[in-house]
């Protein structure tokens, strides 16, 4: 695995890849339950998302995919490279989200060293579900993508992390276009005090939908559709691509991170595909 030596870096590239690309079938340590405090907004009338827009939890418990990730950098001029393979095991489907299992194999010296099992806990807008988030549901807008106007909702996460650092999110959402979010922004600060008033940006991130088969009526049913994401953290850029499918369990095909210094230069570049998946769903398990 790779070892970053700036520990603010990581924690920050942690969470933001947990609370979006987990429902891609993606890497992070378990979190404790919720207890949501939701905003009196929620109570008005508004579409939200279900289950069944989920990648993961449109399918039934015991689905899974096996993805592999190369992170390629380098150290003192020489080239690293790490493999790992990870298997996500859909473990269950609530009223209110879902829980995934993550086994991960690190190749190390050509053998491969299984790690200890994680688990993921989701909502519907693949957020993770932490303790004490604060929910509040904001006015309806549009956002344009793939040069069409496309209605949706919009929702806020306002959750305290430690002690000193709290993170807001934002994620715009349609119940009728797929892949149902997107966009979301992330921002990662300081708890203004008595004595720092000033918040600081320690993380800042924006998640784009680029495309999306769904606005294209020959090419809809396959479902597929990209991502951009670009992550700011310190002197630090991280451009990520992600490319997925309805048809795939838990819906990553592929992603590209790419990491530069502030100087541009590519630092580290870490990709990721699906190698296989298996799909359960109802029409399958009566068959069986």
């Amino acid at each position: 695995m790779v070892r970053y030596h700036d520990e603010l870096f990581f924690v920050c590239l942690w969470m933001i890849a947990a609370s979006f690309w987990g429902s891609l079938g993606g890497w992070c340590a378990p979190l404790a339950a919720q207890t949501v405090q939701f905003s009196p907004l929620l109570e008005r009338d508004v579409p939200i998302l279900t289950a069944r827009e989920h990648p993961w939890a449109r399918y039934l418990p015991k689905s899974w995919v096996r993805t592999q990730t190369t992170t390629t950098s380098e150290h003192d001029g020489r080239k690293i490279r790490n493999i790992t393979e990870t298997l996500t095991t859909l473990e269950s489907v609530g009223q209110n989200g879902l829980t995934l299992k993550l086994v991960s194999t690190v190749d190390v010296g050509g053998r491969g060293v299984e790690t200890p099992p994680q688990k993921r806990t989701l909502d519907f807008y693949s957020e993770p579900i932490i303790e004490g988030t604060k929910i509040e549901q904001l006015p309806s807008t549009t956002l344009t993508i793939d040069k069409q106007l496309i209605p949706c909702e919009v929702r806020s996460y306002h959750v305290l992390l430690t002690p000193e650092t709290r993170q807001r999110t934002t994620v715009w959402y349609s119940t009728q276009l797929h892949p149902h979010v997107l966009r979301v922004e992330r921002i990662l600060s300081t708890v203004p005090t008595e004595r720092v008033p000033d918040e600081r940006i320690l993380s800042s991130s924006t998640t784009e939908l680029l495309e999306t088969d769904s606005l294209r009526l020959r090419r809809g049913r396959s479902g597929n559709y990209r991502y951009r994401t670009i992550t700011k953290t310190g002197d630090i850029t991280t451009d990520t691509v992600t490319s997925g499918s309805r048809l795939i369990t838990g819906g990553l095909d592929n992603e590209t991170i790419r990491e530069f210094d502030r100087d541009g230069k590519v630092i580290r570049t870490t990709e990721t595909r699906m190698i296989n998946y298996y799909a359960l769903t109802w029409a399958s398990q009566r068959r069986n």
